[in-house]
């Protein structure tokens, strides 16, 4: 395997001599051969390694046996272990992410935080590229999604990925080195998973040598991804202005290279990951003229002779207040919210402007926070269930981009639990008892949202 490997540093012209390595372990058989394989090249290639391991607290005592695991091969093989415990379930809860995309967050930023130019080595192998190509597939992605997982990206490096599992669990036998099985890659609810176990063995018994083919497809792959994406950023040089792009020089491009040279003008201009959507309705206004909303709410125009941003009005937004107690009345930017354990004036009810709502407050978890909107902010409308990000409340109500920084929010330490004009979250949903009646009122001239009272 050790062969295998440096052949990959050299195809891949993965950076080893000289560097600093900070080596995400596991625990994993993965991780672990990774780890060792580094150890004996530390000498060979000069090499100053650190490990970093983080427990996910996720897996109870199974946890803590990994994280012992790796402390005790890392002080055996003399390389320094930095560890993070980290609450994935409660960040994941408060983030609104999933397990897997959080944990995965907090493990990259983990590791970069150790240093700012240290590679990141992690065990990434053949059959994870492969998933990670067929996942890709699936969800009808493009070129770029077909050029699986980099052996280098940025400051990554997966010294592993030509590696097939079998070979790692035959290294692992050969040197002796200890492993921890995670349970959870059994686990068929995750697609991966589904993949590993169902679909690998059938291309593999259709043809044994899949993995090196592909392999071998991947590069050729990404070697047409770096070519198509130097051309599309030629193109994109010549169109750039100093507003925006040039409509005709976006149009002059080969059409081959066309729908990847607009991904590039929506990325640029609205900040985020364009969807296929939004490529053709910009393909299709770069002659008519319009607009496109991107994700995040931004507008991008074509007059027919340029694509730009649109600059959107500003709204002031309040700071935010936190309050160990609520009080009876308080006033948030341009809103009066008042809190009462007595139901309101019956003559209010139908006041324009006027949004009621009533919670169990014995559910409330103090400090509460008032605030506006943050990106990432989602939502379980009582009676729905469901959870849904603010964003995606506000598209199904078609609240415009600038009218959406001035939702009110309350939140406890738990998260959101009201949200002006969409009512209160499933868990202090009112059942009849402990009631706080909560008033938001606009004043006349900025009643945006429809009206909306919430039992």
């Amino acid at each position: 395997m050790k062969t295998k490997v440096l052949e990959s540093v050299a195809r891949y012209s993965i950076p080893l001599d000289g560097r600093e390595i900070i080596v995400a372990v596991s625990g994993g058989s993965d991780s672990m051969a990774l780890l060792h394989l580094l150890v004996t090249l530390r000498s060979e290639c000069h090499l100053t390694l650190r490990a970093a391991h983080v427990n996910h607290g996720i897996r109870g005592e199974d946890a803590q046996r990994d994280e012992r695991l790796v402390r005790r091969a890392c002080l055996l093989w003399g390389v320094p272990l930095a560890v993070l415990r980290a609450d994935v379930p409660a960040l994941a809860k408060k983030s609104g992410e999933g397990l897997e995309e959080c944990g995965r967050r907090i493990r990259y930023a983990f590791f970069e935080s150790l240093s700012h130019d240290a590679l990141i080595a992690t065990a990434h192998h053949a059959e994870d590229a492969a998933e990670s190509f067929l996942l890709h597939l699936a969800r009808g992605c493009g070129l770029g999604g077909l050029t699986g997982i980099a052996p280098v990206r940025g400051r990554l490096i997966r010294p592993l990925i030509d590696c097939e599992k079998a070979e790692i669990y035959e290294y692992c036998r050969q040197n002796n080195i200890p492993f921890s099985e995670d349970q959870t890659n059994a686990d068929e609810t995750y697609a991966r998973n589904r993949l590993r176990r169902r679909v690998l063995p059938q291309m593999e018994e259709i043809n044994p040598a899949f993995l090196r083919c592909f392999s071998r497809a991947v590069f050729l792959l990404r070697e047409d991804e770096e070519y198509l994406s130097r051309q599309c950023q030629l193109f994109a040089e010549r169109a750039k202005t100093e507003e925006g792009y040039r409509a005709d020089a976006l149009l002059a491009a080969p059409k081959e290279l066309r729908h990847r040279l607009l991904f590039f003008v929506l990325r640029d201009l609205g900040g985020t990951i364009p969807e296929t959507t939004h490529v053709f309705c910009l393909e299709k206004i770069l002659t008519e003229g319009g607009s496109v909303t991107v994700p995040g709410g931004r507008v991008i125009q074509c007059d027919k002779t340029l694509v730009f941003l649109k600059k959107q009005p500003s709204a002031a937004e309040p700071a935010p207040q936190i309050f160990d107690s609520l009080p009876e009345k308080y006033y948030f930017g341009r809103k009066e919210i008042t809190f009462s354990l007595t139901p309101p004036e019956k003559s209010e009810k139908n006041g324009f402007g006027v949004f009621q709502y009533s919670i169990n407050y014995d559910r409330i978890i103090y400090p509460v926070t008032i605030r506006a909107r943050q990106n990432g902010d989602f939502f379980r409308p009582a009676g729905r269930g469901v959870k849904k990000t603010l964003r995606q409340l506000f598209r199904e109500a078609k609240i415009p981009v600038d009218e959406r920084v001035d939702c009110v929010l309350l939140c406890d330490r738990d998260g959101i639990f009201l949200a002006e004009g969409f009512g209160v979250d499933e868990r202090v949903k009112s059942t009849g008892e402990n009631r706080l009646y909560i008033t938001i009122r606009r004043n006349e001239h900025d009643g945006k949202y429809s009206k909306h009272s919430a039992d």
